[in-house]
């Protein structure tokens, strides 16, 4: 049996977080720092910290790298919204 496409898909929310560590402890955290405090490939930090980014699967061992980096809860690293119509088939 074919797998139905899924509407739902996974959107980072790093931006927001290395905005909230800007305005809360006044200190810039560039996708070097992520590289260095995660040892996530920069491909991988690139593709997490682009605005509105869709993550395609949710891998667990980048997922733990980003929540312990951030000491944040997975509900704050991604959001999981509907994919948009045009990329459904």
């Amino acid at each position: 049996m074919p797998r139905e496409a899924t509407r739902m898909m996974f959107i980072s929310r790093v931006p927001e977080l290395i905005g909230r560590i800007a305005v809360n402890e006044n200190k810039l955290i560039g996708e070097t720092d992520i590289v260095a405090g995660t040892g996530l490939t920069r491909q991988t930090v690139a593709k997490w910290t682009k605005q509105n980014a869709p993550i395609g699967n949710l891998d667990p061992d980048t997922v733990y790298a980003f929540l312990k980096f951030f000491d944040v809860e997975l509900h704050e690293l991604v959001t999981l919204v509907e994919r948009p119509e045009k990329d459904v088939e």
